[in-house]
């Protein structure tokens, strides 16, 4: 597990850019790289390939998925003092939601896509303003987006 936090740990430091070309331009963003199946792989070895991208998520058990949620989120609290409220089957649906809409978010590793997710919602809770960490994380455009999304869905 502590090599999993580790490779997780590293992964969360890449760019706010990187992660905003492939989660909000679908043209740009290259097709992720084949992963083999997950029959008999330990969830260490199924965490470790969702720290490089998400192509693996589809074809996770809805316990894995949960589990590998649930991991994410405790790197985010343990490492950076970092809360996620949604529950673990939230953002399993949502993750679920996203890749199926746009498949270049499956470029992503797990922990940015549940980053952006939670910045989407204002569920990403690190001390910083709502709306300034929102404007940062997804850029002028999408936050503008996203902003008019939330107001429609009366949130």
């Amino acid at each position: 597990m502590k090599k999993t936090m580790a490779v997780l740990i590293l992964i969360l430091g890449i760019s706010v850019s990187t992660a905003q070309a492939a989660f909000f331009d679908k043209d740009a963003a290259p097709a992720p790289q084949p992963v083999s199946q997950p029959d008999g792989q330990s969830f260490e070895q199924i965490m470790n390939m969702l720290s490089i991208n998400c192509a693996l998520w589809g074809q996770l058990s809805a316990e894995n998925k949960k589990r590998a949620i649930d991991a994410v989120i405790l790197l985010y609290r343990m490492r950076d003092n970092i809360a996620i409220l949604g529950s673990s089957d939230f953002y399993v649906g949502k993750v679920n939601e996203t890749l199926a809409s746009n498949s270049a978010i499956m470029n992503l590793d797990l922990p940015q896509v549940i980053k952006i997710l939670a910045v989407m919602d204002y569920d990403f809770y690190n001390g910083q303003n709502k709306e300034e960490l929102a404007k940062q994380t997804l850029g002028e455009k999408m936050y503008e987006s996203n902003k008019m999304r939330k107001m429609a869905s009366g949130r």
